[in-house]
Formats: structure tokens, C-alpha cells, sequence
């Protein structure tokens, strides 16, 4: 054997035993094979193909083997950590904290100047669950409510009878409130077991409807767990909030409600004599147990709308239900943006924090809604609302408006209403208290009306204020009626700045019969707004307007259903009925340069972030020239002047401008029949100041006024100058140069 081969021969010993020698057995072999490390690749046994395949195989096979299980391994990552990442962050998320809702409150309104006038109280609701008390061990539901009369302005009975009707009644659980009439009717029809589909009871809401489900009416669970399934389809219900109500009826009963709007002070208060006297104690004082469970007695945490003004603007301002829907006013108005938002946060509970030490719900304020600002001016309407009460006191009127708004922009400034009632005094709330008269009512305004009659005339016709026209002597018959002068004055040929001063019936309606046809009247009728809604509400930079859907368009039937009669009693202000908010814009556009100006309310809105979103005034027609508006104005300004029907209305220092009306009622007879009533009147006076540049136009109307005066100069007059006279002084108006002299 040459030196170069592999030497495997050992001098192993077949006889020799034990453990030493076959470890050193081993070694020669390692030490043989070390000495063949770079020898020549010739002493390398040679791999044929069969094996060089067979290697790859087995390779191969091991090799995917590996893949197949990274892959598996990849996959079950990717399950993980996508498909069923939300699930699984559920489940910890529940083991190792909990969400807890956040709401921000309902939107304050203010005025144009940031003063408050309907803004939010954090209180709390006190409710009970008896269900829990009477299936406490030892427990004494009349001890239980003995405790609560104790805290509460409620007697042990009255609690006793609220608890005992908590165990007896058929429990209702809502499920959403303002469905919509196709979604009832749906549900409805499906006749589904235990619910119920009753219309909203709330004013304002008739075509809604509200929905609830009674779960001890439905016989299975597994019934009542494919109606709820069936409801939050159909209602696209947020959440299993549903689904946890009706648990929480089922295993502890009907939380009772006892007591609304509590301050946090007094809740704390309750709370804490509660636990005092339910924990049951030794001799020495040690805590032995709870002889009703803690949860029998509950919070929740809820807020309370606040009007700090009291009657001040409530009919505009309206309120909201107990779901802070707005229901009337600018609450209704301005529902959308006045909502408050809702969120959740993610708390983490470790050994130090506990779910016990936090609320479930809470507040922040960057979910708050939007805050209004309306156009109203409070010092503006301290003024109004003053002098308008001495008018109530003094008249004793049915109805009365005071609606101020500025000509050039179509702001309103002042709005009056009454009746009214008091936020803070639930005895004054009744359906026709609580009603927005300025948007709802239309009444015959009279001889208002005839400055708009007039300055149509003498727009088509190209009149002057000095134009004459034949009064027939105080009578004249057309349509085979006669046309009385009121209270039987007699004027002969006089200018129509006379007509408008001495406020002639008949000089009014020869000018509009015999210089334009009842078509063309018509025509500039609807100009002017009349028959039509006003649409006063906000109108947002870039945005869709809000206006009041109620709001009333008047009466002003068209010339196909005219008697013979009507046009010259529709010039006069007879049957035709119109709002306080229309004839206002059509003042202001005679004292505006013809340009009649949309009314709004609501001067902006600010979200929570601070970002301003303001209503954009603009000229919404212009039914007379600037010329007839010039010339209509010198008319205006001589029924101020000696021998005009309104001479209470001066306002010292200043030239003025305006109307008096007194319009008969229309009242049945004893045969049923509508007739004018002799006895009851609506008086009204439109005035603006000062005559050069008016900053407002006030209008003043009181329905059936008591008393011996009742027309419009002497019931309105006088608060008209009241109210203008304290205005311009606060608004800083200098007064008129040459008072008393019209300026064309």
C-alpha cells in the first residue's frame, strides 16, 4: 500500500474493553482523516448520476418542505395580523381597557354680540332599578323609597307607585325616535312581534313617527334576537346598542327615571348617603355587605338647555325636546348645526387604573356644535321688549308683532312677539305660547298696504306726489259696492302725497284701478314678496340657506279668482292677508332705493376650531325704480307732519317716514257667516328713521286692542317713537339737518 492511499488500519485490540479504548479508537480515525485534507481530488470517491439525482431529490424535497412552512407561517401572520386584526384588538382592547364615548354639548346662540341667549347646564338623571331592590336578599322596597323621599321632592308613595308600575308594566324599549313615514309603513307591515309604531307627539313632528319594542311580549329568544336583527337592518341602527338595552331589561328590569336635571353637587350628594345607607355594618363598624346592589341606584350624565334672558326672544328662539332635537325657532332652524357630535377614546387599564374610576361617558369640547350668532341685537331688544310690554299692559291685545330690520342689508335687528312664554317657567308653556306668531300668522294688514298699492301705481305710471286724484267726496261705488273714506271723512281732489298722508280709501284704489290693470297689480304684488314666503334664515357663504319651512306664504289669491271688487279692496288691504316679515321687506325696499334686500336671521355660525361661516346679504328684487322709491318716500314723510294720521310717531330731532293702519276683523256671524267687525280691529304702524338714510324699519302691530282708541296712530304711534327715539340714541345716529322738512 502506497503512502498517498488512506491508511484505516488501527491497532485496536478485539480483547481490550472499557471505554478509554474505544475512545481512542475514535480519535485515530479523525486523525487519519485530517491528514487527507488537501491531498489530490483523486483520493475523492467519485458521485455517479444515480446518486447525483437521487442528492437532488432528497434536496429539493427538503427544500420545499421548508417553503411550504414559511409560507404557512406567513399566511397565519398575515391572518393575524389584517384579516382579523380588528377582532383580535376587540378582544384585548376588552381585557386590557375599555372606550368611553365622548360627547360635546348642543351649540350655544348668541346675538350679533356675543350675548348669551340659549346656552347648555351639565346635570345629571337620577333613575332606580327596582327589579334589583326586591330581589336583594332581606330587602325592603319601601325602605328604599323612604330613603329617596328623604333627598328627592317626591313622597314615599309617589316613589312606591313609580317602582311598583316598573315591575308590573309591559317595558318599552325605543328604538328610534323621527322615523320617516316609508320606513314606518315598512315596519309596520311586517307585523313584527312586540313592536310598536306610534306617530311623534312632539309639536312640529306630526309626519313622524316613533318606534319601540316591548322584548316581554316576544315569546323566544332566538325570536326576539331575529326581530332586533330585522330592526337594525331596516332603521340602519348604529352599533348593538339595541341589542343592550333590551338586555338590560331583561336581566335587571326598568330603570326607572326619578329625578331630571340634577346638579353635579346634589347627585354626589345622593350618591354618597345612598352607599352609607345601603352598606350593612357590625357593632364595630366593620362593612359586612350591601342590602341592595350598588347599581340599583344610577346616574346618567346629561346637559340642560339654558336661557339666561327668560321671555326674551323665546317664541324665536323655540327649544328643544328631551333629545335635544330642535322642535320650533332657531333650535328647529339651525338643528344640523346646533347638533352635537359624538366620539370614543381608548383608556388602558393596568394594576393602578380601574374601569370604576372613570365615567362612561364624557365631555369634550371640540364635539361641540356650532355656535349661532343671530342678527338680533340684545340692547336693541331690551328696548323693544320694555316699550312692548307697557303696550300689552295698556291694550291688552290678543296678538302683537315689533319686527325692526335694516333696510340695506335685510338684518334683522329687533323681533317681538306675543304672546310669549318664560323658559324658566314651565306654567306659561302652552301650543299657542310657544308658537313663532311672526312666521305663522298672516292677518289683512289695512292701510299699511298702501304705500305698496300706491308706489306700484305710480312706478307703472311714471306719478309724481303731486299727481291729483278725485275722492268722490268720501263715497264711491265700483264693482256695484261703495267705497267708503274711513270714519266718514269727505275729500275732494287731492295729491296723492294727501292720499297717503290722510290715508284716503278711495284716492288709493282710483290711483291703482285707473293707471294699471289687475294683471300688472298682481304682477308687482308678487314683486314686492307678497304671496310668497319671505325665506328669512341664513344664508351661508358657499352653502345651502336655511329658512323656516312653516312659515306662511299669506294670502294673495290670483287675478283668475278676483271678484270685481277685490282689486280695490286688495289696494286698500283688505282680502288680502300678509306677515309681519313681508310687509317689513317691502318698506325697506322703498326707503332702500327700490332694491328690496333678503331677510335673515342668523348673521353666522362659528365651530368649535373657531371657523366663522357668515350669511351674505343680497338684493333680492327690486320691484320699484329708485325714483318712485325717492317720490314714495316724500308721500311717507307727511303722515308724521300736522294733518297726517300718525303724528304720535315724531321722533325729536329726526324726519321721519311712515304708515298707520287699522284693519277691521273678520269674525262669523251668528249664521255662520264671515263679516267685518265693527268692534274689532288689528292696528299697525310701519315707520323708518331718519328720512335721509333710514338705519331701521319698525313695524309695530296689535291685534285687537281694548280700549276706546284702536286705531293704528294712537295705539302704535307712540311706541314707534319710543322705541325709535332709544334706538338711534344707542345706535349713535346724529340727527336730521332741516327736521320736519320731506327731502326728495
Amino acid at each position: 500500500m502506497s503512502s498517498g492511499d488512506i491508511n484505516f488500519t488501527t491497532n485496536t485490540d478485539p480483547k481490550k474493553k472499557g471505554e478509554k479504548a474505544y475512545l481512542r479508537q475514535i480519535l485515530d480515525i479523525v486523525r487519519n482523516w485530517l491528514k487527507t485534507v488537501g491531498d489530490d481530488k483523486r483520493h475523492v470517491l467519485p458521485i455517479d448520476n444515480e446518486m447525483r439525482y437521487r442528492n437532488m431529490v432528497r434536496g429539493g424535497a427538503v427544500m420545499f418542505c421548508l417553503l411550504c412552512l414559511a409560507l404557512a407561517v406567513g399566511l397565519k401572520f398575515w391572518k393575524l395580523q389584517y384579516v382579523e386584526h380588528e377582532k383580535h384588538q376587540e378582544q384585548v382592547s376588552r381585557i386590557l381597557g375599555f372606550r368611553q364615548t365622548l360627547l360635546g354639548t348642543r351649540g350655544e346662540i348668541y346675538d350679533r354680540d356675543n350675548n348669551l341667549l340659549a346656552g347648555n347646564i351639565r346635570t345629571r338623571d337620577l333613575f332606580v332599578t327596582p327589579r334589583l331592590v326586591v330581589d336583594a336578599p332581606k330587602a325592603d322596597l319601601a325602605g328604599f323609597c323612604q330613603f329617596l323621599s328623604e333627598k328627592l321632592p317626591l313622597t314615599k308613595e309617589q316613589l312606591l307607585v313609580k317602582c311598583s308600575e316598573a315591575l308590573t308594566k309591559d317595558v318599552r324599549v325605543l328604538v328610534k325616535d323621527y322615523v320617516g313615514r316609508d320606513n314606518a309603513t315598512k315596519i309596520a307591515r311586517m307585523r313584527l312581534p312586540g313592536v310598536i309604531v306610534e306617530n311623534c307627539k312632539e309639536i312640529g313632528f306630526q309626519n313622524c313617527f316613533t318606534i319601540y319594542i316591548c322584548p316581554l311580549k316576544v315569546n323566544e329568544l332566538e325570536q326576539l334576537r331575529g326581530v332586533v336583527g330585522v330592526l337594525e337592518a331596516t332603521l340602519s341602527l348604529e352599533g348593538n346598542q339595541l341589542a343592550k338595552n333590551i338586555n338590560r331589561i331583561l336581566h335587571k328590569g326598568y330603570a326607572v327615571p326619578v329625578a331630571k336635571n340634577l346638579s353635579f353637587e346634589d347627585a354626589e350628594k345622593i350618591q354618597k348617603s345612598f352607599l352609607e345607607w345601603a352598606a350593612v355594618r357590625n357593632a364595630s363598624g366593620k362593612f359586612l355587605r350591601y342590602r341592595v346592589p350598588v347599581d340599583a341606584l344610577h346616574f346618567d350624565e346629561t346637559t340642560m338647555r339654558y336661557y339666561p334672558k327668560g321671555r326674551m326672544l323665546s317664541n324665536t328662539l323655540g327649544f328643544c325636546d328631551d333629545k335635544e332635537h330642535g322642535v320650533s325657532g332657531i333650535e328647529r332652524l339651525m338643528d344640523k348645526e346646533l347638533t352635537r357630535l359624538k366620539g370614543q377614546r381608548y383608556i388602558a387599564l393596568d394594576g393602578n387604573v380601574l374601569s370604576s374610576n372613570y365615567v362612561p361617558v364624557a365631555y369634550d369640547d371640540k364635539l361641540n356644535g356650532y355656535a349661532v350668532h343671530l342678527t338680533i341685537q340684545y340692547p336693541i331688544q331690551s328696548i323693544v321688549e320694555r316699550v312692548m310690554g307697557d303696550v300689552i299692559q295698556e291694550h291688552r291685545p290678543e296678538r302683537a308683532y315689533a319686527l325692526m330690520m335694516d333696510p340695506r342689508t335685510g338684518a334683522i335687528l329687533s323681533l317681538y312677539q306675543y304672546p310669549n312664554f318664560d323658559f324658566n317657567d314651565k306654567s306659561t308653556f302652552s301650543v299657542d305660547n310657544c308658537q313663532f306668531h311672526a312666521l305663522l300668522g298672516a292677518y289683512e294688514p289695512g292701510s299699511i298696504m298702501k304705500a305698496v298699492s300706491v308706489s306700484s301705481a305710480m312706478d307703472y305710471a311714471n306719478l309724481k306726489p303731486d299727481f291729483m286724484v278725485d275722492c268722490e267726496n268720501g263715497r264711491w261705488i265700483y264693482g256695484n259696492r261703495a267705497l267708503h273714506e274711513h270714519g266718514n271723512a269727505r275729500f275732494g281732489d287731492i295729491s296723492i302725497k294727501e292720499v297717503i298722508q290722510k290715508s284716503s280709501n278711495i284716492g288709493s284704489a282710483k290711483l291703482v284701478i285707473e293707471n294699471m290693470s289687475e294683471q300688472v297689480f298682481y304682477n308687482y304684488l308678487r314683486t314686492y314678496g307678497l304671496g310668497s314666503k319671505s325665506r328669512v334664515g341664513f344664508y351661508p357663504q358657499g352653502g345651502e340657506p336655511h329658512t323656516f319651512f312653516e312659515e306662511t306664504s299669506g294670502i294673495l289669491r290670483s287675478v283668475e279668482k278676483w271678484y270685481k271688487v277685490d282689486v280695490s279692496r286688495i289696494a286698500i288691504g283688505h282680502s288680502i292677508s300678509i306677515s309681519p316679515f313681508q310687509m317689513v321687506q317691502a318698506y325697506c325696499a322703498i326707503c332702500n332705493g327700490g332694491r328690496m334686500m333678503q331677510p335673515y336671521i342668523v348673521d353666522r355660525i362659528v365651530s368649535a376650531e373657531g371657523k366663522v361661516i357668515p350669511s351674505v346679504p343680497f338684493v333680492k328684487a327690486q320691484p320699484i325704480s329708485s325714483v318712485t322709491a325717492s317720490r314714495m318716500l316724500e308721500c311717507l314723510s307727511a303722515t308724521v307732519e300736522r294733518g297726517g294720521t300718525a303724528t304720535s310717531a315724531v321722533v325729536e330731532g329726526y324726519n321721519v317716514a311712515g304708515k298707520t293702519g287699522t284693519a277691521m276683523k273678520l269674525v262669523k256671524g251668528p249664521d255662520g257667516k264671515k263679516r267685518y267687525s265693527r268692534s274689532l280691529n288689528t292696528a299697525s304702524f310701519i315707520g323708518l328713521v331718519p328720512l335721509e338714510n333710514p338705519v331701521f324699519v319698525l313695524l309695530i302691530t296689535v291685534d285687537e286692542p281694548k280700549g276706546k282708541m284702536q286705531y293704528g296712530g294712537s295705539v302704535c304711534g307712540k311706541p314707534f317713537s319710543r322705541i325709535a327715539t332709544e334706538t338711534l340714541r344707542l345706535m349713535q345716529v346724529p340727527p336730521s339737518e332741516n327736521t320736519g322738512v320731506a327731502r326728495q
